[in-house]
């Protein structure tokens, strides 16, 4: 018997333009300044999904069965990007997004991981970033709201 594919996580997931949009920003402002050789892509090789510049999680996993969000599954959003932050110590930063109406985060801060100091760094920790800056102009970045899978290897 095949066991069912459980999300790993329900996000609101930049599209393709959003996440070249957002890396390219780092540049142009140079908030990547003092983060030498920090990556801003990353694949996870456990399940092969992009976690940088990438999404703005909503709840690890699925959503409870009863939860009114599921109706929204599937549904456009648009993110504002709004500042941004980085902590040293713990090597990661991470994109502030404006409060998106409707989508409660249980992750602290809303925003979307954008840079780790390397690949043995969790993105889940941008949560504890406590240093945000505002964005001298902020941004808007499309996304869908879905659950995330594991991708087939």
């Amino acid at each position: 018997m095949e066991q069912e594919q459980r999300p790993l996580y329900t996000a609101l997931v930049v599209d393709a333009l959003g996440a070249m949009k957002m890396r390219r920003v780092i540049q142009e402002q140079n908030l990547d300044r003092g983060l030498d050789g920090w990556l801003s892509s990353n694949i996870h090789p456990a399940h092969g999904n992009q976690q940088l510049n990438h999404h703005m999680t909503i709840t690890p996993g699925a959503l409870k069965p009863a939860n009114p969000l599921r109706l929204r599954l599937g549904q456009d959003v648009t993110l504002h990007v709004v500042g941004w932050g980085y902590d040293t110590k713990l090597g990661v930063a991470a994109w502030q997004i404006d409060t998106v109406s409707g989508f409660p985060t249980k992750t602290g801060v809303p925003h979307v991981t954008a840079m780790l100091e390397n690949d043995s760094v969790k993105p889940f920790k941008a949560a504890k970033i406590k240093n945000w800056k505002k964005l001298p102009e902020s941004f808007a970045v499309r996304g869908t709201f879905q659950e995330v899978f594991p991708r087939e290897r």
